[in-house]
């Protein structure tokens, strides 16, 4: 896998410390390397890192008692921003370092065939019932949910949480794109209902924003004749507006408070507080980054996503009442029975732990009680007709 932009973000923020110029990185996550102030310390951010979708999962986790949990990951080879590979190792990193939360299985995929989904799903199953899934294309997304719903682990037990930063939820995941469609789309969506999706807030940026975008691009010095398709859902074109706005307010706070010409690692120091920039409102913490606020989708009775909880991160605080529930209990958790699953199903993973009912007990037993009777009537009954037809033909015999 290439990572060639967070290792460019690396190298240009320990060139920007030797010369002590500021440097705003905008890319959707970003390593939390970076946050790392001694060695960055001219960097400031108006987007998050890698770690705060890591932290929110932790909290949820926290929050409802999820203790065992199972992650499935995939980054595209060769993708130039990939996201699951920092959010899942920093969630490791964070597991190391809480004793109450263990990931017990992890699965990097290499591909999406149908006998390696399905192997995994049946480890999974024998281990926990709380899955986080980090899958870079949509196509990885619904193949997944297929073999989950063709398993049989699409039932109230089972949480699947997925990472995402589309912006869009759900979107459609479950309907093919594909011609001719491979008629799946049921199956797909019985599995959605038990996912929740951990999405960015949607962008903020105005259609005029977006037009002006597109005017300027054509002109020098970038001279793009076919910028048109700018999609407001996955665009990063907001974030890179406000890295301008972020600079901007940094320098005139910078102005304003007597430094009219600030070395990089005195500007960073005015980047902290809160401003209204395209992509939201954008808080930048003591670390000089955002602390992003993140919505969980759910699905609902007509299929129709909707937004179930609000977290709103922050970087330095590890509380579980950033979480914000939306919904009433019963709207979030219809599809899980009215109640969050737990973290180990009561039957235990393989139902060994629920005693037998009275039948499966004793189902021997039963069965001897019931069939040994009949088979004797049947016995007695047909030996009665044989000696009843006997009897009168020795009769006239003897007579």
């Amino acid at each position: 896998m290439r990572d060639d932009y967070f290792v460019a973000a690396i190298i240009s923020g320990i060139v920007a410390k030797s010369l002590n110029f500021p440097i705003v990185v905008w890319a959707t996550p970003f390593s939390s390397t970076l946050l790392n102030t001694i060695d960055y310390p001219t960097l400031m951010s108006p987007t998050f890192s890698s770690i705060n979708q890591a932290r929110t999962l932790t909290r949820l986790f926290q929050r409802y008692g999820w203790s065992d949990v199972a992650v499935i990951s995939y980054a595209i080879r060769g993708d130039a921003a990939p996201r699951c590979t920092l959010i899942v190792d920093d969630l490791q990193k964070l597991d190391d370092n809480n004793h109450n939360i263990t990931i017990i299985f992890h699965r990097e995929l290499k591909n999406f065939n149908k006998d390696t989904l399905k192997n995994m799903l049946r480890t999974i199953r024998k281990m926990t019932r709380i899955i986080v899934v980090c899958i870079e294309t949509a196509e990885g997304q619904r193949e997944l949910m297929i073999s989950i719903a063709e398993e049989g682990m699409d039932t109230s037990e089972y949480m699947w949480l997925m990472i995402e930063t589309g912006r869009k939820g759900f979107g459609q995941v479950w309907k093919d794109t594909k011609m001719p469609p491979d008629g799946k789309d049921d199956l797909a969506l019985r599995a959605a209902r038990s996912f929740f999706v951990i999405d960015r807030i949607p962008l903020n940026a105005s259609a005029e924003f977006v037009d002006n975008v597109k005017t300027k691009m054509r002109e020098p010095p970038y001279n793009c004749t076919n910028c048109d398709d700018i999609d407001l859902s996955t665009s990063q074109v907001g974030e890179l507006g406000d890295s301008m706005l972020l600079y901007a307010i940094a320098l005139n706070r910078s102005i304003a408070a007597g430094l009219p010409n600030p070395t990089g690692s005195e500007l960073v120091n005015f980047a902290k507080g809160s401003f209204q920039g395209f992509s939201g409102t954008v808080n930048i913490n003591e670390k000089r980054t955002r602390d992003p606020l993140f919505l969980v989708y759910g699905l609902d009775s007509n299929d129709m996503q909707i937004i179930m909880m609000k977290i709103t991160e922050q970087l330095m605080n590890t509380s579980t009442s950033l979480i914000q529930d939306l919904q009433p209990a019963s709207v979030i958790w219809a599809n899980h029975g009215g109640s969050p699953p737990l973290n180990r199903p009561l039957c235990d993973y393989d139902g060994s732990a629920c005693p037998p009912s009275f039948t499966e007990k004793y189902l021997a037993i039963t069965l001897v009680a019931v069939i040994v009777p009949v088979f004797v009537v049947i016995l007695a009954v047909a030996f009665g007709l044989r000696f009843s037809s006997i009897l009168p033909l020795s009769c006239r015999k003897r007579f």
